[in-house]
């Protein structure tokens, strides 16, 4: 598979595909996921040959794992590979709403806490 089939499929541009492999930029548990299921491995194979101590700095915190955990689930799996089916814009436009009822979610919480105390 090229560079430019891979980043057609995951929604970002030839450029950043390079930046990823070059490690000019980081990648997100997401992303890699969804790279991995583009190119038909499990993710823990992109890290082939990688000192380990790289692969904790990188997903050793509680919150990478936890990401992790939920990208490996089946509930993660099928939420990715709907995502996939869409298009980059789609999917953009959706993460957006999701981040949207997320904030919404927690102002509300914040409030509710607030008025109790």
């Amino acid at each position: 598979m090229t560079q430019s089939e891979l980043a057609l499929k995951v929604g970002v541009s030839v450029q950043q595909i390079q930046k990823y492999e070059n490690a000019k930029n980081r990648i997100s548990a997401s992303m890699l996921h969804q790279i991995a299921l583009c190119l038909g491995v499990p993710v823990g194979r992109l890290f082939d040959g990688l000192p380990e101590a790289d692969i904790e700095s990188e997903f050793g915190s509680p919150h990478k794992q936890e990401h992790l955990a939920f990208l490996s689930s089946v509930e993660g799996q099928r939420l990715n590979d709907v995502l996939l089916a869409l298009s980059p814009q789609l999917r953009r436009r959706i993460a957006t709403l999701a981040e949207t009822i997320g904030i919404e979610l927690s102002s509300a919480r914040i409030s509710s806490e607030e008025t109790k105390g």
